[in-house]
């Protein structure tokens, strides 16, 4: 019987205390595991190479498959409130505040407190529906920001609305709001 691999004697590259909130780090410390715990076998009983061959491909194809079962069922926080804002729910949009939020509208700049900020996105959106929502451009200016810039019609007008969300504690927050009529 082959005896267990002492986890602690093993090197894990992929795994410092700077990338533990990544959750592929862990996929990557498992496989590397795998390969050791392999490596260690082959030398210590001389198992045939094909046998070790066919159950790492496994091992492989199985953390492929979870991987992207994974990423498929995952929503970027900034789909949710785009989503949200085309779909009028203030309350959705008011979970990714953060403790404060500037909150432009028409060129009337405020910092709001979390409540405070979804009565005043509540009042507007009540005033001006959203409807033919449509991005116009996205996109993440750095690994930790993300913004989007999207247009919609209301009964009062066309408006453009800009989000910028920011990485806070490993959760994405708003950090402003600008709404401006076109």
């Amino acid at each position: 019987m082959i005896s267990p691999l002492p986890v602690h004697s093993l090197p894990f590259p992929f795994c410092s205390a700077s990338n533990t909130k990544n959750p592929y780090s862990f996929t990557m410390m498992y496989i590397w595991l795998v390969f050791c715990y392999y490596t260690y076998v082959i030398a210590k009983e001389k198992v045939e190479m094909s046998k070790f061959l066919s159950r790492i491909v496994l091992v492989i194809f199985s953390l492929v498959m979870m991987s992207t079962a994974h990423a498929q069922g995952y929503r970027a926080p900034m789909d949710e409130v785009v989503n949200a804002v085309r779909s009028n729910r203030v309350t959705d949009i008011s979970r990714y505040f953060d403790n404060f939020v500037p909150i432009n509208i028409n060129n009337s700049t405020s910092n709001y407190s979390r409540n405070q900020a979804e009565l005043v996105l509540h009042d507007f959106f009540d005033k001006n529906p959203p409807r033919d929502f449509k991005v116009m451009d996205s996109g993440s200016p750095s690994s930790n920001t993300t913004f989007t810039i999207s247009a919609f019609s209301s009964p009062n007008g066309r408006f453009n609305i800009y989000i910028l969300m920011r990485q806070k504690d490993n959760t994405y927050v708003i950090k402003e709001i600008r709404i401006s009529k076109e």
